[in-house]
């Protein structure tokens, strides 16, 4: 799980495994992780794109913050959804395409595709483990 954590860029912190499970096991060798490398290979070369999509996971699935944060007008982010629609075969303004996309940039992220993978889920603070209050779960 460390590895996972130091490869796809996390901050350094207190993990628990209930937090990056997903993570965890996309990234884990077998046919679901040959398939979406293979999404996330689709998109090489089309860095804007790429931007696009990890902006867009981190705004929440806001087009708005997304152009905003992009410093592009809010077609723009449409124009670059169809085009990864169009590269990939899974559109992101849906909720089985984003969740899609969303793997495969882990997984991206994970093989040293040279961008960070989707939101960090947030580290349990140093304070709360150092008190032992820890929530249940195993921690990395």
């Amino acid at each position: 799980m460390l590895d996972v954590v130091r490869r796809l860029g996390y901050p350094h912190g207190v993990y628990r495994f209930d937090r990056i499970a997903l993570e965890y096991q996309v990234t884990r060798p077998g046919p679901a992780r040959e398939s979406l490398s293979r999404i996330a290979s689709s998109l090489d070369g089309h860095r804007d794109l790429v931007d696009a999509l990890l902006v867009y996971i981190r705004c929440d699935g806001s087009r708005k913050s997304t152009a905003r944060l992009l410093h592009v007008h809010p077609n723009t982010v449409d124009y670059r959804f169809r085009r990864i629609h169009q590269v990939t075969g899974y559109d992101p303004a849906t909720v089985s395409g984003l969740s899609k996309l969303q793997a495969a940039m882990v997984v991206g992220a994970f093989e040293g595709k040279g961008y960070p993978g989707p939101a960090a889920p947030k580290p349990i603070a140093r304070s709360t483990v150092a008190a032992g209050a820890a929530p249940v779960g195993k921690a990395v």
